[in-house]
């Protein structure tokens, strides 16, 4: 009975979400997109309710709304982006595989609003994408960057890549860690039904370039992740 409830919710979630997208695919061709966002978030707090998913946000005092930041977080679900996007009041956009982007309206959606494709395959074309990222972060953006390039297979947090750090370091931008949980539970890779329940976003303390300039690539890498895994109370696998 939980599964075939759970199936229905992936249904009229699923609907609810792509119906939403495609609305605000047709606006943004008359609105720009910016001002989309506030809207934008607005609706994915809907979802999550419609989803059954309990959402506690710790931290918000940690950010300043209009500063662009890297934001690093743990990969659990496929709700880790939208639930970014509707709890952190920056304006944000993502580094996310270029699969994704062949998706029907999804696709068109994350392109349309200024996602970043990437190909994990191919380190010169990685580049070109942290290229793009490091440029939207000029203009007052803030990039969010899924170290573990995926999703996690059995909850616990996956191999932090070294290039998006690379990238980190050469924006001077603070890096915020962030930690997700709870959400491997609700909606797992591979699963295709929702179990309600609760999820939390933990954000950290900006991490400043003064403080980590200096600090080889390798170190910091282990170091936003140890941060990581605190926050989400996830173990590093």
């Amino acid at each position: 009975m939980k599964k075939l409830i759970g199936y229905f919710l992936f249904l009229v979630s699923s609907v609810y979400l792509f119906l939403a997208l495609g609305v605000f695919l047709l606006i943004s061709y008359v609105i720009p997109v910016e001002k989309l966002d506030p809207s934008l978030k607005r609706i994915i707090h809907y979802l999550m309710k419609l989803s059954f998913v309990r959402t506690q946000v710790d931290g918000l005092e940690n950010l300043e709304p209009d500063k662009g930041y890297v934001f690093i977080p743990n990969h659990q679900s496929f709700f880790d982006a939208l639930i970014l996007v509707a709890y952190i009041p920056n304006y944000i956009r993502g580094v996310e595989i270029e699969d994704h982007f062949s998706w029907p309206i999804y696709g068109k959606f994350i392109a349309r609003f200024g996602n970043i494709p990437i190909d994990p395959t191919s380190i010169k074309k990685s580049m070109a994408s942290f290229k793009k990222a490091g440029e939207d972060l000029e203009n007052g953006k803030s990039i969010v960057v899924f170290p573990e390039g995926e999703r996690t297979l059995n909850g616990e947090i996956g191999e932090f890549k070294r290039l998006p750090f690379l990238f980190v370091k050469e924006t001077q931008k603070d890096i915020v860690p962030i930690g997700i949980s709870g959400l491997y539970d609700v909606l797992p890779r591979g699963v295709w039904w929702i179990s309600p329940g609760h999820a939390k976003l933990s954000i950290g303390k900006p991490i400043p370039y003064s403080e980590y300039c200096k600090t080889d690539t390798k170190c910091l890498v282990e170091e936003v992740k140890k941060q990581v895994s605190n926050l989400s109370g996830v173990v590093v696998a």
